[in-house]
């Protein structure tokens, strides 16, 4: 099982989809959050039939319900992770705080079930910048 996330307005390909399974994607999420903590905040979403949700943005990552980052939010959430990308050392000192919160989740063998890589958050930053905000469906 997995997320799907869908560009509202995509600017590219890059923005029109990102996949992840959740070993994967709750790490990604859980990256974006740390970097974005000061931009994300609570809002709501009205849905089809007038119900009003509220819900906070950092949340929105944590289920597949179709809950929005809007563009300014996602552009600036990838141009903040690529800039910790270009920065070694600021990198694995936010890969080391995000993966402690996996830590204790491991298989049968001892070995992480959560993982996060470089080039899956390069492609997630990519997503979100060319996104025109985005939906976790």
């Amino acid at each position: 099982m997995g997320v799907d996330i869908y560009g509202l307005r995509p600017k590219s390909e890059k923005g029109e989809y990102f996949r992840s399974n959740w070993w994967f994607w709750r790490p990604i999420w859980a990256f974006s959050v740390l970097l974005c903590e000061d931009i994300l905040e609570e809002t709501t979403m009205e849905c089809e039939d007038g119900t009003v949700i509220r819900y906070h943005e950092a949340s929105v990552g944590l289920t597949n319900d179709g809950f929005i980052i809007r563009e300014e939010k996602a552009v600036e959430m990838g141009r903040r992770i690529l800039e910790v990308l270009k920065d070694e050392k600021r990198f694995k000192d936010v890969v080391k705080r995000v993966m402690s919160l996996f830590a204790e989740r491991v298989d049968s063998d001892g070995k992480p079930m959560y993982h996060l890589s470089r080039e899956a958050l390069r492609e997630w930053a990519e997503f979100c910048i060319d996104s025109g905000g985005f939906s976790i469906c």
